[in-house]
């Protein structure tokens, strides 16, 4: 999925100077999705705003992007020192001192929120990617910070979904000032490896988490025959556990695991099915990336991916057992999708990514106005 359209500038009347956005996010590596979708909205703004990227808790030494300015408060924090960005936002609070800052994600948003002085506030939107109820659900901290966010939110001009289902989740979760729905840009890579599909090999792409469920994987592969393997592409805090499960099953020889990778281009290149079996997701990049190799994917059918598959996205849901996924599997392997399901999906795509920057940019236009116009509530 691209970026397309063209989008209004909201330039100052009297210096007409280019309008400076401050997207602050906790991190940019690993490259993960929000990670990912933050940078790719920065590259897309930086085309016509002033676009600087505000590092929370890391040193952004590896972090070099064309026509945007990385700015650094901090290295690294460990998760159980998370307590430590909020002395670093207090410090900073009126550092970000463009037209319109960016929250993204939770971890950032609510340190800042709390720190921001009022007459930032104004101008303040949060880009939210978390709070979709299936991951809620599996995750203890994010359950705590969806509490607090619902504290905290409403000091922003406006908070942005990247799915109408987030945005659904997020009013039955009480949740009830301004959200405005606008899609991620998916990332395109560098380069699209040429290598043959290798028959039966599977991939599974996300961090090792008990949200992304990868065991499940492992469990639909026991259930496959011999001839399929499954490269799994990330890290994480399961890991150990998820190799106790592949030999426990007695596939260790058929798993491999790749670790965190930042460009996965090969792994989707010579896969033949790409296995989602996250529990929740927000958006679901890795349907779409995997969409723009032309893989089908297998995902569970909840959340987002029961709404993009097989409309936006190739592929099928099934339900997450793996029975279910092993059915899937053989289903797709025994009628293969055609190219014209792949073009079709793409042009849809294409279609509904049109807007992206835009609408970002009459949003930006709206909180710049609003600066002059209101102040949140504290």
């Amino acid at each position: 999925m691209g970026v397309g359209g063209s989008y209004m500038k909201f330039e100052e009347p009297i210096s007409g100077r280019r309008t400076r956005v401050t997207l602050v996010i906790l991190s940019l590596s690993p490259l993960l999705g929000m990670e990912s979708a933050t940078l790719s909205l920065a590259k897309a703004l930086a085309r016509d705003y002033e676009v600087r990227i505000v590092l929370l808790a890391d040193d952004g030494a590896d972090v070099p992007i064309d026509h945007v300015t990385v700015e650094s408060w901090g290295g690294r924090i460990p998760d159980w020192k998370r307590a430590v960005t909020l002395t670093r936002a207090f410090s900073h609070r009126n550092d970000p001192n463009g037209d319109v800052i960016i929250l993204c994600g939770v971890w950032t948003a609510i340190p800042m929120l709390m720190a921001l002085p009022k007459k930032l506030l104004a101008h303040t939107l949060i880009a939210e990617h978390s709070f979709d109820k299936g991951k809620v659900a599996s995750c203890k901290r994010l359950a705590v910070m969806e509490a607090a966010a619902r504290r905290y939110y409403h000091r922003a001009f406006a908070t942005v979904t990247v799915s109408e289902s987030v945005r659904h989740d997020m009013r039955e979760a009480g949740f009830q000032d301004r959200i405005e729905v606008i899609p991620n840009i998916v990332r395109e890579f560098d380069s699209h490896f040429a290598e043959e599909i290798c028959s039966g090999r599977l991939v599974t792409v996300g961090s090792l988490t008990r949200t992304k469920n990868q065991g499940l994987a492992l469990r639909t592969l026991a259930l496959l025959p011999e001839q399929y393997s499954l490269d799994v592409v990330g890290d994480g805090p399961e890991r150990r556990a998820l190799e106790r499960l592949a030999n426990d099953l007695g596939i260790t020889e058929r798993v491999n695991f790749r670790g965190y990778v930042e460009n996965p281009a090969e792994f989707y290149s010579q896969a033949q099915i790409v296995v989602h079996p996250s529990l929740g997701e927000t958006y679901g990049l890795v349907l779409y990336e995997a969409a723009s190799f032309g893989k089908p994917v297998v995902a569970a059918d909840r959340s987002v991916m029961a709404k993009v598959i097989p409309e936006f996205v190739p592929g099928k849901v099934a339900e997450p057992h793996p029975e279910a996924f092993a059915s899937a599997i053989l289903s797709l392997e025994a009628t293969p999708l055609s190219q014209r399901v792949f073009t079709d999906a793409a042009s849809r795509r294409r279609a509904a990514s049109r807007n992206i920057v835009k609408d970002w940019g009459s949003l930006i236009g709206d909180a710049m106005r609003s600066n002059s116009e209101m102040m949140p509530r504290v």
